[in-house]
């Protein structure tokens, strides 16, 4: 498990049994991701619902594959974490593919960068006052802005994105 860059208490925690390990392998294998970033997903979420459903690890019903799958979504960031944890419980209750799933509900993450300038543009020009605040140095009317960015766009704007996005119309505001 050294190979993977695993710490020791880690490793324990995966080859505890020899059907986890294999499975650890299979993921690590079938994915673009790091072998940390599949470990995390296991022993946090993974083994959470296995265990809350009783299940062994000869009988999952979510396939290294789809593991893979989704934990590669995430490092893309196709999905965030919070919609990733929304996949995995309907993986584990449906059996379907991490895919399937993201468009089925929806949950892709917005990053395009026209339409969040749109959005941050919005909230500039529909909240004058909180603008001046914060330009006045209320430095904590900045996250209410991202905020009303994860309001308007459902949660699905990727944070760095909207993040940089509102920190240059803010700077743009300053220097009018």
């Amino acid at each position: 498990m050294t190979e993977f860059g695993l710490t020791s208490n880690e490793a324990n925690l995966l080859t505890s049994e020899k059907s986890l390990a294999d499975y650890f392998e299979n993921a690590v294998k079938l994915s673009k991701s790091s072998a940390k970033a599949i470990n995390n997903w296991i022993s946090g979420e993974f083994l959470r619902y296995a265990n809350e459903q009783g299940l062994d690890f000869d009988s999952l019903p979510v396939p290294a594959e789809h593991l893979a799958q989704l934990v590669d979504l995430v490092s893309t960031k196709i999905i965030n974490d919070n919609s990733a944890k929304l996949v995995l419980k309907e993986m584990f209750q449906t059996g379907q593919t991490p895919k399937a799933i993201v468009e089925a509900k929806n949950l892709a993450q917005v990053s395009d960068e026209g339409y969040l300038e749109g959005i941050v543009a919005q909230i500039m020009n529909d909240n004058p006052k909180e603008v001046a605040s914060y330009l006045a140095g209320k430095e904590t009317v900045f996250q209410w802005m991202m905020g009303q960015v994860a309001r308007l766009t459902r949660g699905k704007a990727d944070p760095q994105v909207a993040r940089s996005l509102l920190l240059q119309a803010l700077e743009k505001a300053k220097n009018k």
